[in-house]
């Protein structure tokens, strides 16, 4: 008997430019508030991006996004985010490092994120 290896590609779309990896198609970032740090991923797609936050401490937070580096942000919500609340927020990004934090300076909670490369076109209705 020949026993043949076989792939299995899960969560791959595929375009006209052969396979685009995952987090090159999801445009929807969740980002978790805790007490002492922030949950998201690492890594999203160049572009609108929108940022589902939802606020799991006792307090309420804020939060905000700028580029690594910089002290100015360049989007932030609108209002805190209440405890047990959630937001949603739409950024424009290009590809480079970004910091997504609490703009309290009292908590110091951040979050690297580095936005890669730019989503295909046919990759938008996904």
């Amino acid at each position: 008997m020949l026993v043949l290896p076989v792939v299995v590609l899960v969560g791959l779309g595929l375009g006209r430019e052969g396979l685009t990896p995952p987090h090159l198609l999801d445009a929807v970032v969740a980002v978790e508030i805790a007490h002492d740090h922030i949950t998201m991923r690492d890594s999203a797609p160049a572009g609108t991006i929108e940022l589902v936050v939802t606020n799991h401490d006792s307090v309420p937070h804020g939060l905000a996004v700028r580029a690594v580096g910089a002290t100015v942000p360049i989007a932030a919500l609108r209002a805190p985010v209440r405890p047990g609340g959630s937001a949603k927020e739409q950024v424009t990004l290009a590809p480079g490092a970004y910091e997504v934090y609490c703009p309290d300076a009292a908590r110091r909670l951040k979050h690297r994120l580095v936005v890669l490369g730019k989503r295909l076109p046919y990759d938008r209705d996904r």
